[in-house]
């Protein structure tokens, strides 16, 4: 409900009522939160992962994954594998924008 509020257009009542009684809740209730939990939703509560740049977040989000127990390590390696391929091609776009 948090994040669908920020969906809403300005001046929209409603959503923003949402948006305040989810952002209290969940304020209260982060000492209550395992400490994995807790760190997604103070992130959340900080910026909204739809305003969050895609890139950052799944570097984000392969490092919650890697502690997850249940974890596929192919899909975590092939996660860690495409992420420093995208990082190496920014890297090598940056060099040739820099010369």
């Amino acid at each position: 409900m948090y994040e669908a509020s920020y969906l809403g257009a300005e001046d929209e009542q409603v959503l923003q009522q949402a948006m305040d009684f989810s952002s209290a809740h969940l304020q209260q209730s982060l000492p209550l939160l395992s400490p994995d939990v807790g760190n997604h939703v103070a992130r959340a509560l900080t910026l909204p992962r739809h305003l969050r740049m895609s890139r950052l977040e799944a570097r984000n989000y392969i490092e919650e994954y890697s502690q997850v127990r249940s974890q596929m390590p192919y899909l975590l390696e092939m996660a860690k594998i495409d992420n420093a391929m995208v990082q190496s091609m920014h890297q090598k776009e940056l060099a040739d924008i820099s010369r």
